[in-house]
Order: C-alpha cells, then structure tokens, then sequence
C-alpha cells in the first residue's frame, strides 16, 4: 500500500475542482492521522458546498485536541442545518470537556429532537455536576420522548446520588404535564 503524503491529503481536500468524494475521502484520512497541521484546511473544509463534506470535516477537527476546535464546534451548534447541530454537539462530548457544557445546556432547548438528543449524551459524556445538573432540571420540562432519552442516559452515568435525584425530578415533571 502506497503511504500518501499529509501534503498530498491536505492539496486533495483544497482542490474544489475535485469531487465532493475525494474531498470527503481527504478528510476521512485527516481525521485518523489527527494531525494538528490539518486545522485549517479543516476548518476552512466546514465552509464547502457539499454536507457531507462539512459534516466530515466536523467530526474529523473532533478527533484533533487543540482550542480553536472546541471555539469553532460550539459556534457551529447555531447552523442552520440540524444534522449539523447534532454532529457539533456529539464532538464537544467527545473534545469540547468542561468548556463546552454553556454551550451544550442552551442545545438542550434545540427545536430538534436529534440536537436535544446529541447534547443530552454530550454532557453526559463530559460528566460532572456542572453537566448533569442542568440535566436533572431538564428532566421537569421536556416533552416525553426527550425526557425518556435523557432518564436513559443519565442513568449510564455511575453515580448513585443520581438515583433519587431523577425520581425528583420526574415526580415533577408529572405536576408539570397538563392533559
């Protein structure tokens, strides 16, 4: 197998006048190496016509630990596109840590039901009481299914105190629901 260059990656991805496969391809091969020399090219890949490019070149600035990334999702979970949202609030679970829970919290508000879903097991993911107690707050407020999703992913979190503290919150939102 011939070992390509990160330059020759990095040309494919800028060259627009190739496909949106091999653009998608490049990006695919940037993630796995996580190079942080491939930042920018990612970061300027989130602006091409193609989704499924932008999406990739998402998940890939995902799996490169560097600042700018986590700016740069957290400012992306406001695109108009939902697929888009959900994808940016998965990656801050994974890179975005303790600076991307704000963030997060207002996503869980999204008028998607993905997005909600994404940021529910985002900050699930990142874990902490600043995470999970806006959590068991939107346990009283959010509509059922959402509601469900997110009893079922903080229940994946290992903590006991968490036990009563999502009856409690439940309890409420049953007071809370009109029929």
């Amino acid at each position: 197998m011939e070992m390509i260059s990160l330059r020759t990656i990095i040309d494919t991805l800028q060259d627009y006048s190739s496909s949106e496969q091999s653009r998608y391809e490049a990006i695919c091969k940037l993630g796995i190496i996580g190079d942080p020399k491939a930042i920018e090219p990612l970061i300027t890949a989130l602006n091409d016509t193609d989704e499924d490019v932008r999406l990739a070149a998402k998940r890939a600035l995902s799996k490169i630990s560097d600042p700018r990334i986590v700016r740069l999702l957290i400012a992306a979970l406001s695109d108009k596109d939902k697929d888009i949202r959900a994808s940016m609030a998965e990656a801050l679970g994974e890179i975005g840590g303790s600076k991307a829970v704000n963030a997060l919290i207002v996503a869980l508000n999204d008028t998607d039901e993905d997005v909600r879903l994404a940021a529910i097991e985002a900050l699930c993911e990142i874990g902490g009481s600043k995470a999970v107690e806006p959590l068991i707050i939107a346990l009283s407020y959010m509509d059922e299914d959402s509601r469900e999703n997110l009893k079922n992913a903080l229940n994946k979190i290992d903590d006991p105190s968490l036990e009563e503290q999502i009856i409690e919150a439940l309890n409420d939102a049953e007071d809370n629901d009109f029929y």
